[in-house]
């Protein structure tokens, strides 16, 4: 066939034969009878690992970025929130309400960042507080799947019970 479709051939003469074309170099390795010869086609394998320095350090660097990435997204499961030492509960006696407030600012972020700060700002309720305490999350853009993970989130926190005074429902 004329150019571009000659390199397409499929017909092979023989063995060792050319293919597409009627005159070829004799082949490498080619014995007359049509068959290569043993010898080349076995032979010691070099074996080959990874064992080696930039392997090790790409490596390392690749879990230290993953172990980066869990301690990012998972605030307070690692050290609790640090409170103020001087608070006292009676502080929030004369409060009706606290309200702390997460902005997701025109999508830019993902699910995961949001609900890291949606748990921070519950983790940084005061403890042993005598108002109702409200988190609110301020999503700009009204992603539907962030509603959906706002809702799967209240029904975890309904189902946690009440260990002493308000309970979810109350607050």
């Amino acid at each position: 066939a004329p150019p571009p479709f000659n390199d397409r051939c499929l017909a092979v003469a023989g063995r060792c034969g050319s293919a597409c074309m009627g005159h070829q170099e004799k082949m490498p390795h080619c014995l007359e009878n049509g068959y290569i010869n043993h010898s080349a086609l076995v032979g010691e394998i070099k074996l080959q690992d990874n064992k080696q320095l930039p392997v090790y350090m790409f490596v390392y660097v690749l879990l230290f970025g993953f172990c980066v990435k869990v301690i990012m997204l998972c605030p307070g499961i690692f050290s609790p929130y640090p409170h103020c030492r001087n608070y006292a509960p009676e502080l929030t006696e004369q409060l009706r309400y606290i309200v702390t407030c997460t902005p997701s600012t025109a999508g830019d972020e993902n699910k995961s960042t949001t609900m890291r700060n949606i748990i921070g700002c519950i983790s940084a309720m005061p403890r042993g507080i005598r108002c109702r305490y409200h988190v609110v999350l301020l999503d700009e853009t009204h992603r539907v799947e962030m509603r959906v993970c706002w809702q799967k989130l209240s029904d975890v926190i309904s189902a946690i019970p009440s260990t002493g005074g308000n309970s979810y429902q109350e607050n």
